[in-house]
């Protein structure tokens, strides 16, 4: 075991505690979709955080693909005026050694979790819509529409999002937001 540094900005107004409404940006189409359809103004929860997430998977914790996805989410979250959370974990490359189908979706719930204090709401980008809803060892992500739900706690909502439609419904849905551009 090697220590754990953990470096956040803190809240002094509690008012601020447990409010945020979080969603995942990939610059990815479902992150894409789940960000346009929970930002509308008929939302009752629009989205006011987005969270990006260095697991390492993509050529390391500081590689040029994992920079051009912060960079990504910064892009994206100025643009839509949202406040970014920046996750940096070990827990994919050293906990579990790879970002497999298996753990995937219930890594970045965690961080949810993590953030309790901070999030009331996180919408999950689903990528799995729910025609191919499927108890699978090998893919978790195949019935997140049933294991999303399961991390909400007293402080913290989770909702799978995205696994209403197809992709090409989601791909209609943003291709022509001038925002994913970005």
């Amino acid at each position: 075991f090697n220590s754990i540094d953990i470096n956040v900005k803190t809240y002094e107004n509690n008012k601020e505690s447990g409010t945020a409404v979080l969603s995942g940006i990939s610059g990815g189409v479902d992150s894409f979709y789940t960000l346009m359809r929970y930002s509308q103004p008929d939302c009752e929860y629009p989205i006011t955080h987005g969270i990006c997430a260095n697991v390492g998977a993509y050529g390391g914790y500081d590689s040029d693909n994992q920079n051009r996805l912060y960079h990504v989410a910064e892009d994206v979250c100025k643009a839509m005026n949202l406040g970014l959370i920046y996750v940096k974990s070990n827990i994919m490359l050293e906990v579990y050694k790879k970002q497999m189908a298996t753990n995937v979706s219930f890594v970045y719930m965690s961080m949810g979790l993590a953030l309790q204090n901070l999030v009331h709401i996180y919408y999950f980008s689903s990528d799995v819509d729910a025609g191919k809803f499927n108890f699978n060892e090998i893919n978790a992500e195949e019935y997140d529409i049933f294991n999303v739900h399961m991390f909400s706690n007293g402080r913290t909502l989770f909702y799978s999002t995205g696994s209403e439609v197809t992709r090409m419904e989601k791909i209609d849905y943003i291709s022509n937001l001038s925002l994913i551009h970005i």
